[in-house]
């Protein structure tokens, strides 16, 4: 069964991220991924950084109407909420995200390593 953990984000102050923006964070406490953050209607998304149908990056998109991001590559677009898309059955990973002492969190699983 994974185990979850928070990990505060560390990479990028909270107010440098606007309506509208999108960024990536690489850092060994977010357990080695990218993780993609948009911040859209008042509130911070986390999911994946690249497209799982070729790789783009999805900080590279924009956020449509439909509260999806899309990839400026292929403009596959994957729902904030879910990480569903609508095209070809892909789908991304999405982070729960959270604000707590002016400080972003994000929910990932804990990496376990077994020797032996």
């Amino acid at each position: 069964m994974p185990r979850y953990e928070w990990f505060r984000i560390t990479d990028i102050p909270l107010k440098s991220l606007l309506e509208g923006d999108s960024t990536v964070i690489r850092q060994s406490k977010t357990e080695g991924k990218n993780i993609c953050l948009v911040r859209h209607k008042g509130k911070i998304f986390a999911l994946n950084a690249r497209c799982p149908h070729s790789g783009g990056p999805l900080s590279g998109g924009v956020v449509n109407e439909n509260d999806q991001i899309v990839c400026p590559w292929h403009r596959f677009a994957f729902d904030l909420n879910t990480g569903n898309s609508d095209s070809g059955g892909y789908f991304v990973e999405t982070y729960e995200t959270k604000v707590e002492n002016r400080s972003l969190w994000v929910k990932l699983k804990k990496k376990w390593f077994h020797f032996g």
